[in-house]
Parts: structure tokens; sequence; C-alpha cells
């Protein structure tokens, strides 16, 4: 990382004693640090499952103070809207499917949050911040969130078309957050040397052959 270079590529993903979060999960860093201290203190297999665990309590609790602005007048409603978001199909299906990466969506909520706020400099801080950890979690994230909450942008522009200062604002921090972990692994994509993403398919069935190994 510090070299600027590609931080996976390895024929050992399974070596010696499980999956390794890092590795697995295309370098994404945040959910691989979380799972550190409870792989040393658990070992690879129980920490990986308390690590999940850990994924699902810190959906809710994340969730919860933007289900009680949402429903202030309503705290059952948003008890039982947290309780929902924490294990909602999507996230069981990716912990599941071995993909808890996708099941940490712990900077989701504080980031609406803010993008529904937006009065000031703070909200546009906190939406650049949220936005670029939640691209840390997974790297595709901030695209579907931007895709999904574009016609939000679009509003508050029409109603207040200096709020675009504060969208760049906004942009230039998550970028910012993002950008020397991901410029790295999208010059090994362009350069064919991440498998399954480039376009050396040879390389890739080498790559798979030695996981099989």
């Amino acid at each position: 990382m510090l070299a600027g270079e590609f931080q996976v590529a390895t024929n050992r993903m399974y070596f010696p004693g499980g999956v390794d979060f890092l590795v697995r999960n295309g370098a994404n860093v945040l959910d691989a640090l979380i799972s550190v201290p409870l792989q040393v203190m658990l070992g690879v297999g129980r920490g990986e499952l308390w690590t999940c665990v850990l994924i699902v309590v810190g959906n809710a609790v994340s969730f919860f103070p933007l289900a009680r602005t949402l429903a202030p007048r309503h705290p059952g409603a948003a008890i039982v809207a947290t309780a929902w978001w924490a294990v909602n199909p999507f996230v069981l299906s990716e912990l599941g499917g071995g993909r808890p990466t996708q099941a940490m969506l712990w900077f989701v909520p504080p980031a609406v949050a803010a993008l529904l706020r937006f009065e000031g400099t703070k909200d546009a801080l906190l939406l650049g911040l949220f936005v670029g950890l939640q691209g840390l979690t997974y790297w595709y994230l901030p695209i579907f969130f931007t895709l999904v909450f574009a016609p939000v942008a679009v509003a508050r522009l029409l109603r207040e078309p200096r709020a675009a200062l504060r969208f760049g604002v906004a942009a230039v921090v998550a970028v910012a957050l993002v950008a020397p972990l991901a410029w790295p692994i999208l010059r090994a994509s362009q350069a064919g040397e991440i498998p399954g993403i480039g376009l050396d398919i040879e390389a890739t069935g080498m790559w798979m052959e030695s996981m099989e190994r």
C-alpha cells in the first residue's frame, strides 16, 4: 500500500488457517481491520463468525438514530425498522454467501441523515466522510449511494442552487478518503492484474488453478 501497488496478489488465500478478510474481500480495509482483534482472540473461524455478528449489531446501532429522526413520535416503529434493517434479506444473503464486506452498512444511515439535513458545511463534511468510509468498506457502495440518492440531491439543488458548493465539498472529502487505496486497484484492473476483473483471461485461469491447489 505504501508503495502505491495493488495490495492483493497471492496464491495463499486460504493458507494456513482460513480466509483472509482483506484478500478475499477485494482489499476493502475496514471490515478486515475490525476482524483482526476477534481473529487474534478467537482464531480465524470463530473470529470471522463474531465479526459477522458485530457487523449486524453495528448496522443496527448506526441505523437507530436515523430511524428516530424519521419517526420522532413513534419510538416503537423506529425499533422495528432498526431490527428489520439489521437483519434484512440483503444483509443475511451477503453474510450467508461469505461476503461480509457487502453486509457492513455502518456508514450508510449517517450519510443519509447528513444528506437529508444538508444545511451547512458540517453536513457536507459528514456526508463526504461517511460515503468515503463506506467506500473503504465496499468499493462500489459510494457509486450505488450516488445513483440511489441523486434525486434527493437534484431536489435540493433546484430549491437551493448554492448547495452545489457543499456537494462539491462532500465529493472531495469522499474521494480523498478512498483514492489512496482505490487508485492502485483501478490501475491494476486496467492492466489485467486482478483475477476475474481484468482482461487477462489466461492469468485469471492460472490464479484459479493455484487456488484449487
